[in-house]
């Protein structure tokens, strides 16, 4: 069945590979253009519980690249080290993006006990932390941090809460009041009654509120779907003042179904709701309703057309629904031009502008074709700004799916360097690209078992450079050059300041060479005749022991 479903669907990889680069329009930097997908990928064999970003090919919802060459952007090395169902929001307050997830390791995590193990303690005894990390432009992400849907600030119990899984969350502006804005998160969770979680329970949608995804702002609300049986993976979209809310039912046989509200406070229990549809997406999963889950919602750009991706479990992934019309409920979507990865799973998708799909475009380098950025020098005691300015600012990629090439800056590490001590120091630079961020981990004795001590997150991905910086054995010594006139003619007037001990330097200029004394902690000059009336710009250079120090000088003309 899986074989077909991928057929369906999927061109060759052949033809994939071969898919040229979008002709983008000329358009502004601002207009919406593009789509960006984050999800995870599911695989039995290998620790891939990561999280994945996706880009549209152009302004096409239905034909996608994978970003960074299909390899995680991120890694957990928090809780479980576990990453599934990951979701991208974005807030307007701040202009930050967030990716929040599920804290859950299925393939070689913690697996319970034989009385209670697997899906039984994940479920019952697993994490109520999501797994959060934030961007303000979807290329470069920060460390990762977690907050516990289950407590308050100080650590005090909400609710006796057996996980926390599949997270999504819609901005709210006026939740606090006119101009006020935050985030109404909602998740699945098993509800105890006691501490120890036991007794007879099932799954049903909570929601908190919370402004940037921390502890310290966030507020537990209460429950947004409770059927009486289990009910997972709610996904939200609005549209001219009503919300539809999209759920996974696994306690009626309704699999994926629709409702809609028209309630300003949606997330309240007193807010009614209407059923559209059920069984939503059943086909793609030889119709069986439970077969598929996770559903992700967006709209698209140029018209009032929707998308609905519907994961088949528990490897195909997505599948594509569409629909002109909410209100009708969801159609599956056939097509020879649709083409994303196999296995992309459970995730969510955010609009983008056309000046965020250039960045996004411009930092998925594959290589950097020269990785020997040269030889700088600095002065002896120079700052780490000083030896940074000093230093190549970018490197050239290549870029992939074919954009060709361009440049991304570089971050140095200069912990290698003594500017102190004259010599020749190789450092180490990281190119900004998307593969820079940290998408892997490990342990103390390169151990990478779940609860591994001192995990330490790294990249696999970033493209690295190398240069060469050499502290002057003498920084002192600088000189300066300008022109003036005496008697009808252009006279050179070269300065060395000599900052450090006694020394003996070559001045070197159009006009001559001298070798010239300059005492400790000294200036000296010395003039060069010109005998002209007027002479061009040039550039006059100081020789101490085989370095070299140049100074230019303006043109002079002499009445």
């Amino acid at each position: 069945m899986a074989a077909a479903l991928m057929a369906a669907v999927l061109p060759s990889a052949a033809a994939a590979a071969a898919a040229a680069p979008d002709e983008a329009p000329e358009v502004g930097a601002e207009t919406p253009y593009g789509y960006m997908m984050v999800h995870f990928v599911e695989d039995s064999d290998g620790y891939a519980e990561k999280i994945y970003l996706d880009v549209s090919r152009g302004d096409d919802p239905e034909q996608w690249d994978q970003l960074n060459g299909g390899e995680p952007i991120l890694a957990s090395d928090l809780g479980t080290t576990g990453v599934r169902d990951p979701y991208l929001t974005y807030s307007p307050e701040t202009e930050t993006y967030y990716i929040i997830a599920t804290d859950l390791r299925v393939f070689g995590g913690d697996s319970g006990t034989s009385d209670c193990a697997d899906w039984c303690h994940w479920s019952s005894n697993g994490s109520t932390k999501l797994n959060v990390w934030e961007s303000t432009d979807l290329v470069t992400w920060s460390d990762l941090r977690q907050f516990d849907v289950a407590t308050t600030a100080d650590g005090a119990t909400h609710a006796e809460l057996g996980m926390a899984w599949a997270p999504e969350a819609t901005w709210v502006p006026d939740y606090h009041g006119t101009g006020e804005g935050a985030f109404v998160v909602y998740w699945s969770s098993n509800v105890y009654d006691d501490a120890d979680h036991s007794g007879s329970t099932y799954s049903r949608v909570l929601w908190g509120a919370t402004s940037d995804f921390t502890q310290e702002t966030y507020e537990y609300g209460g429950t947004l779907v409770d059927t009486g049986a289990d009910a997972i993976d709610t996904t939200v979209i609005q549209d001219e003042g009503t919300t539809y809310r999209i759920t996974k039912d696994n306690g009626h046989g309704n699999g994926i179904y629709m409702e809609s509200t028209t309630a300003h406070d949606w997330w309240d229990e007193a807010a009614e709701w209407q059923l559209i549809q059920t069984e939503i997406g059943a086909g793609w999963a030889n119709d069986n309703p439970g077969g598929v889950e996770g559903p992700a919602v967006f709209k698209r750009h140029d018209d009032d057309h929707w998308y609905l991706y519907v994961d088949v479990i528990p490897t195909i992934g997505y599948r594509p629904m569409e629909t002109g019309d909410l209100d009708a409920g969801w159609t599956e979507l056939h097509s020879d031009d649709f083409w994303m990865a196999p296995s992309t799973k459970h995730g969510g998708v955010v609009s983008l502008t056309k000046g965020q799909y250039d960045v996004i475009r411009s930092s998925d380098a594959i290589d950097a074709p020269q990785t020997d950025l040269g030889s700088v020098r600095i002065s002896r005691e120079a700052t780490d700004d000083e030896v940074r300015a000093a230093l190549p600012a970018n490197a050239d990629v290549r870029l992939a799916h074919g954009y060709g090439e361009g440049e991304l800056p570089v971050d140095w590490d200069l912990s290698g360097i003594d500017a102190s001590t004259p010599g020749a120091y190789e450092v180490t630079g990281t190119v900004r690209s998307i593969g820079a961020n940290l998408n892997d981990w490990v342990g103390e004795g390169g151990s990478t078992e779940w609860d591994a001590p001192g995990r330490e997150l790294f990249s696999t991905t970033a493209l690295t450079v190398s240069a060469e910086v050499v502290v002057a054995q003498d920084p002192g010594v600088t000189l300066r050059a300008e022109t003036r006139c005496v008697a009808g003619a252009a006279v050179l007037v070269a300065s060395i300041e000599n900052g450090d001990g006694a020394t003996s330097v070559t001045v070197t200029t159009p006009y001559g060479e001298r070798e010239i004394a300059v005492g400790a902690e000294e200036t000296t000059s010395a003039a060069f005749a010109t005998r002209e009336e007027s002479i061009p710009a040039g550039e006059a250079t100081l020789t101490r022991e085989g370095e070299q120090d140049a100074a230019p000088f303006d043109a002079r003309t002499c009445a």
